[in-house]
């Protein structure tokens, strides 16, 4: 077991700066999972994000980033969720739907970018049911990857944690301690008989068995546009009431130094994509982009920007929005020589 664990972990840390996509998903029980044959590749989430912006975008001022799909999911979602929020979707006896468009959203989503990480981006850790008188604490990964860190603890004398074991969840204002019951387990990882005692479920097959519910990507989706929003409001207080999110997330998502060939290379560490994207959303911000809606009627598609000033999300957009202020203002004209 440590041989296995020491192996997977070095597996994790070799891939960091690296997220995961499977070639081929299916939806089971309401979460989507990759299916049985499918194959993975992976990519950088933070290529791109360095490079100085093209002429094209200094011109338009609209800047691309890797989160900007994501913002878009939030906002193609509106209207298709009805529920409870991100954090309070964990509380499972709470109804909530998902319509099909959104369901169809997600997964195409999903197809592009791979999994959001959601239950590293959440937990602290997990105490599950063991052997007797032991329990498993699992913790998520150091990098981001798949070889979440395993070891044993002495049972407490909980009746309820010797059941169920408990989940330490992360949330922006507050740790929370909550049951670990199986349907839980089952959202996370659809077909696994038994991921509580099933090892492979935290280490070298974590990928292939791991599966996120489609409403909890939804809710993510649209907490991060909302929050990514109230960050570039510049308003203390909207900026304060979005902070303990977008914070919490990008903590996790830490950065490391190497030195290599006599040159300093450096890279990101995180569990999540999730926080990936919450660690840009705040550098922009800090570096004065900021996330706005555009301003073109019936488009009001979310989008990054180099000033204040750029108010919408595309060439297109604006020439429809100048276009249709010029007839507007020739219909006024021709109405007033009227009169």
């Amino acid at each position: 077991m440590n041989t296995l664990k020491r192996y997977t972990q070095r597996l994790a840390d070799g891939i960091a700066d690296r997220w995961w996509v499977a070639d081929r998903y299916v939806v089971k029980n309401g979460s989507i999972v990759p299916t049985g044959k499918a194959s993975f590749t992976t990519y950088d989430p933070w290529a791109g994000y360095h490079e100085a912006p093209t002429p094209k975008q200094r011109r338009s001022g609209v800047v691309q980033r890797p989160y900007t799909s994501f913002l878009t999911l939030g906002a193609d979602l509106q209207g298709q969720l009805k529920g409870p929020t991100w954090t309070e979707a964990l509380d499972l006896s709470r109804d909530y739907q998902i319509t099909p468009d959104g369901e169809q959203a997600i997964t195409y989503w999903v197809q592009q970018h791979g999994l959001l990480g959601l239950l590293a981006a959440e937990t602290e850790f997990l105490v599950l049911p063991g052997k007797t008188g032991r329990q498993k604490v699992v913790r998520p990964p150091r990098a981001q990857g798949f070889a979440w860190d395993i070891s044993e603890c002495l049972n407490p004398n909980l009746p309820d944690v010797q059941k169920s074991g408990m989940h330490i969840l992360k949330t922006p204002n507050r740790t929370i301690v909550t049951p670990v019951h199986a349907i839980f387990l089952e959202e996370y990882f659809p077909g696994v008989r038994d991921p509580a005692k099933d090892d492979s479920c935290w280490t070298t097959s974590f990928q292939r068995q791991y599966g996120e519910p489609l409403y909890s990507i939804g809710m993510a989706a649209r907490s991060f546009l909302l929050a990514a929003l109230l960050i570039s409001s510049a308003t203390d207080s909207l900026m304060a009431s979005a902070s303990p999110l977008i914070t919490n997330l990008a903590l996790q998502a830490t950065p490391h130094f190497r030195i290599s060939g006599g040159a300093i290379e450096y890279e990101h560490h995180s569990p999540a994509l999730l926080s990936s994207y919450a660690l840009m959303v705040l550098w922009d911000a800090m570096e004065g982009l900021s996330v706005a809606r555009c301003g073109s009627e019936g488009c009001e598609k979310p989008f990054v920007r180099n000033s204040p000033r750029v108010k919408w999300c595309s060439e297109r957009c604006k020439v429809r929005e100048r276009t249709q202020r010029y007839r507007d203002r020739k219909k006024q004209a021709a109405k007033e020589q009227i009169h």
